[in-house]
């Protein structure tokens, strides 16, 4: 089994960027959250989970299919999520109508997939990139008035024409992500 992630990587310029903004973070933390590494920030598409490794060639080619184009994206705010208090992800959100457009041609045809028993994620999706995790104990013994406000308002813009068949495997230290497949 593999445990698979359809993700836009981002441009090298934007994760360095962006790991600048994470790092600052960081340093208003002292305990509480658990922080992506650089290396990993990216867009998830859709999270597959357990695939047979028997099921992955067809599941790549069914994923061959799609044609991408050119998505801009821009991200442009950082929020808790759900709230400060009850935070359980700090990310950067933003928007992209062409991924959007293109999570929906993905959740079609994954549903319609021979080899997975696909169910969308029936909330609306949120562009974003994960910067940290909060560790639940840890995090709610933080006085709210410890907790930074996350006033700051990057703009990062970006084009993606391609994504990414990914594989996460969840280590001690943190998952390590492989690029199974990239489709333009």
């Amino acid at each position: 089994m593999k445990r698979l992630f359809i993700a836009i990587n981002l441009p090298l310029e934007i994760k360095r960027e962006i790991a600048q903004i994470k790092e600052e973070l960081e340093g208003d933390f002292e305990k509480g959250v658990k922080w992506v590494k650089n290396e990993n920030l990216h867009i998830t598409v859709c999270f597959l989970g357990d695939v047979k490794e028997g099921n992955l060639n067809e599941l790549k080619n069914d994923l061959s299919q799609l044609k991408v184009g050119v998505m801009k994206i821009d991200l442009n705010r950082i929020r808790y999520v759900p709230d400060r208090r009850k935070a359980k992800l700090i990310w950067i959100e933003g928007v992209g109508e062409g991924v959007k457009k293109l999570k929906n041609k993905i959740d079609n045809i994954l549903i319609n997939s021979k080899v997975l028993n696909y169910q969308p994620d029936e909330r609306d999706f949120i562009l974003h990139v994960t910067l940290g995790r909060t560790k639940s104990f840890e995090y709610r013994s933080i006085p709210l008035e410890e907790i930074p406000l996350l006033e700051d308002e990057p703009h990062f813009s970006f084009t993606a024409a391609s994504f990414e068949l990914m594989e996460s495997k969840l280590k001690k230290g943190g998952p390590e992500y492989k690029i199974i497949n990239s489709y333009e």
